[in-house]
C-alpha cells in the first residue's frame, strides 16, 4: 500500500487492480511458462545435441586413430603377401611356358611316329591285301569238303599229292586245317617239299579240275598257302617296323600324358595362385579404401573440433546458463506477467520483485527482467519494452505514438500487393492467427482477397 501511495503521489496516478486483471495475469502466466519453458528446453537440448555429438565426435577421432594404428600393419602385410604371390606366380608361368612347350614337342614327336606307324601298316597291309583273297578262297573251297571228297582223293592216284606221304601221321583235314591255322608260320621244310609241284606246270587247278574236284580245291589252297608264305615273309620284317614304331609311339605318348599331367597340375596350381593374388589384392584395395577413408575423416574431424574448440567452451557454459534458466524461469515468468499486466506501476514491481521473490523462496534469477524473459534468448534487437508487451497481452492496444515507435514496427509486417508471396504470407498469418497488414492497395484488389474480405468461411466436416 505505501508503494500505490507513493506510486498515486509522484505520477497521480491511480493503479487499479481488478479480479480480470488477475485472471489475466494467471492467464499470461500459464501461457507464458509452458512457452518458455518449451523454449529453453529445446535451446538446451540442441546444444547438448552439439556438445555431446563433439564429445563423440572427439571419441570417433580417438577410435579411428586406433584403428588407423591397426590398419597400417595389415595394409602393409597385405602389399607384402601380394608381392610374394606375384613373384611365385611369374615363377611358376615360366614353369608351366616350359611344361607347355616340351608338351607340344612331345605331341608333334607322337604325331610324326603315328604317321610312320599308320605308313608302314598301311605298306604290309597292302602287300598281305594281295595275297588274302586267294588265301581265303581256298579255305572257303577247303571247308567245303567232306568225308566223301576226302575218299575220292585218297583213291585217286595222283602223284601230284605226295604231300599225304610226308604227313601221313596226321588225318586228312586236320593236316590242312591246321596248317591253314599257322599260315603266318608255314614251316620252310614243308615249302621245300612242295616246292617241285609248284613248278610242275601240271599242277594248276584247271588241270586237275578235270581228273577230281576235290583235288581242285587241295591245289588251290597249296598254290594259295605257298603264295601266302613268301608274301608273309616279305611283310615280316614291316610286321617288325610295326611293331617297333608302336612300342615306340606308345611311349612317346606315355611321356606325353606325363607331361601333360604335369602341365595340368602346374596351370592348376597357377589358377589357385591367380585366384590368391585376387583375393590379396582385394583385401589391399579394401583395407586401402578403408585407410583412406578414415584418414580423410580423421583429419575432417581434426579440423572440425579444432575449429570448435573454443565454441566447446562456449557451448558448455551455453547449457549451464539454459539450465539455470530452465530451473528458475518460473519468478522470472511471473514477474514478466505482472509487468503485462500492470503495466502501469511497472517501476515499483521492478523495484521489489527481487526481495518478494526472496522472500518466498520463489525460483528466480539473480537479476530478473521481464524484458529477457518476453524476447526471444537469440535476438538481441533493442524493441520498445511497451510494443513488446503487447505481443502477449489479452487486452486490445491503443497506442499514443508521438515518435512513429509502434507506426514502424507494424509497417515492418506490412505486405504489399506488389510482393511476389503476398498470397502465401497471408494464407499464412490465417492459419495461423497472426496480424496481417496490406499496404499500398489500388483501386482493384486481387480477386483472391475477395473471400477474406467478404468473410466468407467454410467449415469441413472433417474439422
Amino acid at each position: 500500500l505505501r508503494d500505490l501511495s507513493k506510486y498515486l503521489a509522484e505520477l497521480s496516478r491511480h493503479n487499479y487492480v481488478t479480479p480480470k486483471s488477475y485472471l489475466e495475469l494467471l492467464k499470461i502466466f500459464s501461457d507464458l511458462i509452458g512457452c518458455k519453458k518449451q523454449e529453453l528446453c529445446g535451446a538446451r537440448q540442441r546444444m547438448k545435441t552439439g556438445l555431446d555429438k563433439l564429445l563423440s565426435t572427439a571419441e570417433d577421432v580417438s577410435k579411428m586413430q586406433e584403428e588407423l594404428e591397426t590398419m597400417r600393419p595389415l595394409l602393409e602385410e597385405a602389399a607384402k603377401e601380394t608381392e610374394v604371390t606375384m613373384e611365385t606366380i611369374k615363377r611358376d608361368t615360366v614353369v608351366a611356358e616350359a611344361t607347355r612347350k616340351s608338351v607340344q614337342d612331345e605331341e608333334a614327336k607322337a604325331l610324326e611316329k603315328a604317321d610312320f606307324a599308320g605308313a608302314i601298316a598301311a605298306d604290309a597291309q597292302r602287300d598281305l591285301d594281295e595275297a588274302l583273297p586267294a588265301l581265303d578262297a581256298a579255305l572257303t573251297s577247303l571247308k567245303s569238303l567232306n568225308k566223301n571228297d576226302v575218299t575220292e582223293v585218297s583213291k585217286t592216284a595222283f602223284r601230284y599229292c605226295c604231300i599225304f606221304t610226308l604227313y601221313a601221321k596226321y588225318s586228312f583235314l586236320k593236316f590242312f586245317f591246321t596248317i591253314g591255322a599257322r599260315h603266318d608260320n608255314i614251316p620252310d621244310n614243308v615249302i621245300t617239299a612242295v616246292q617241285p609241284y609248284m613248278e610242275n606246270e601240271e599242277f594248276q587247278p584247271a588241270s586237275i579240275a578235270k581228273v577230281s574236284k576235290a583235288c581242285t580245291s587241295i591245289c588251290q589252297w597249296v598254290r594259295a598257302m605257298y603264295s601266302y608264305h613268301f608274301v608273309s615273309k616279305g611283310v615280316e620284317p614291316k610286321r617288325r617296323a610295326l611293331q617297333e614304331a608302336q612300342e615306340d609311339l606308345a611311349a612317346t605318348q606315355r611321356i606325353l600324358d606325363d607331361a601333360k599331367k604335369q602341365l595340368e597340375a602346374v596351370e592348376n596350381g597357377i589358377a589357385s595362385l591367380q585366384a590368391k593374388y585376387q583375393d590379396c589384392v582385394a583385401k589391399k584395395d579394401e583395407l586401402d579404401q578403408k585407410f583412406q577413408l578414415c584418414e580423410a575423416r580423421l583429419i575432417r574431424a581434426d579440423k572440425l573440433i579444432g575449429g570448435l574448440a573454443d565454441e566447446k567452451v562456449r557451448w558448455k557454459e551455453t547449457v549451464e546458463h539454459l539450465d539455470y534458466m530452465v530451473n528458475n524461469v518460473a519468478g522470472d515468468v511471473l514477474l514478466s506477467a505482472a509487468y503485462i499486466t500492470l503495466k502501469s506501476c511497472s517501476t515499483p514491481l521492478l523495484s521489489t520483485a527481487q526481495l518478494y521473490f526472496t522472500i518466498l523462496s520463489v525460483p528466480h534469477t539473480d537479476e530478473p527482467n521481464f524484458f529477457c524473459v518476453l524476447l526471444h534468448f537469440t535476438l538481441s534487437t533493442v524493441i520498445n519494452h511497451t510494443l513488446l508487451s503487447l505481443c502477449y497481452s489479452l487486452r486490445w492496444a491503443l497506442f499514443i505514438d508521438p515518435q512513429g515507435q509502434a507506426n514502424t514496427w507494424i509497417k515492418n509486417m506490412a505486405m504489399k500487393l506488389s510482393d511476389r508471396d503476398f498470397l502465401r504470407s497471408l494464407e499464412n498469418a490465417i492459419r495461423f492467427g497472426k496480424p496481417c497488414l496490406l499496404e499500398n492497395v489500388g483501386e482493384e484488389l486481387d480477386p483472391a482477397l475477395e473471400p477474406v474480405l467478404l468473410q466468407q468461411v467454410n467449415t469441413c466436416a472433417s474439422l
